[in-house]
């Protein structure tokens, strides 16, 4: 297993202080990679969790200064509310000066007031999310990138640098059979963490879609080293997700059940309410978790 970091960019705890924080102790302890998590808009019944968000690609960018090793994820970028042309430059030119570590997690979205805000089309938003990762593959790939559908219409245009990857890694987030298409036709597969049991199915299904093609098996975990924590979260919209918690044996034997069904990168979410508690269980599990389930 490799194993990445949430960075505290949203939510209760979001800061400039903690972002900086974590991202320096997610590179000196060993973990993979450090991701944000994306709204840009939202409506007030959301605000609690979503209305404090510092945006997504330039957290990014901030933290690719201060590091050298670790990945840059996002956990997701809602594609369908962005224009995919600049969302092409802005990831190639991260790339670029993260010397070629992003990994581009993007998702169809599911915050129907928030598309309303950007006079995009809620209902369209797959196939718009479909047409933008081959608008943003044609941009990134092509030496002078032409494309023609039904929302983007471009020819021998230029758009220089390329990202320093030969390919930027797309993972996909969401848990639907559409979201599920989607990431075997791409490179990786992003859903909210669930049982092992249902992670299993949607991973058969994947593989008998992908034809072959690698796609990287991720989740985002909330994690909470307290075992008075229960290890279901009902979140605000009504979805039950799994947390990893209990005790340090409980939490190895929960991962290794995973890493059985097909797991490969977990994405954590520490809590992120009290920075130094965040830092410590963070050390607590690259020192003690880590090593007993990780490559």
């Amino acid at each position: 297993m490799q194993f990445g970091v949430g960075l505290p960019n949203y939510s209760k705890g979001a800061s400039v202080q903690g972002v900086r924080e974590v991202a320096r102790a997610a590179e000196e302890l060993g973990y993979d990679s450090v991701w944000t998590t994306d709204h840009l808009l939202v409506p007030k019944e959301h605000a609690p969790v979503f209305g404090y968000v510092i945006e997504a690609l330039t957290t990014l960018a901030y933290v690719a200064g201060m590091t050298a090793r670790v990945k840059l994820g996002t956990s997701i970028i809602v594609l369908a509310q962005r224009n995919a042309i600049q969302v092409a430059k802005e990831i190639a030119s991260l790339d670029q000066l993260s010397d070629g570590r992003v990994i581009l997690g993007v998702a169809a979205g599911w915050m129907e007031g928030e598309f309303k805000y950007f006079g995009a089309d809620f209902h369209q938003r797959g196939r718009m999310l479909d047409e933008s990762i081959a608008v943003m593959r044609a941009i990134w790939e092509q030496a002078e990138p032409s494309f023609h559908g039904k929302y983007y219409n471009f020819d021998h245009a230029v758009s220089d640098p390329k990202p320093a990857q030969a390919r930027i890694p797309i993972w996909i987030g969401g848990n639907s059979d559409a979201a599920i298409r989607r990431a075997a036709r791409n490179d990786g597969f992003h859903p909210n963490a669930h049982n092992p049991e249902l992670l299993a199915q949607k991973i058969a299904q994947l593989r008998a879609q992908s034809n072959g093609r690698a796609v990287t098996i991720s989740t985002r975990f909330s994690v909470d080293l307290d075992p008075s924590k229960p290890p279901i979260i009902t979140t605000a919209t009504g979805e039950t997700r799994r947390r990893l918690t209990g005790t340090l044996d409980d939490i190895r034997n929960t991962l290794r059940e995973y890493q059985q069904v097909g797991l490969e990168y977990p994405v954590l979410f520490f809590p992120q309410a009290d920075l130094a508690l965040m830092l410590k269980q963070m050390e607590t599990f690259a020192n003690e978790v880590m090593p007993q389930v990780g490559d």
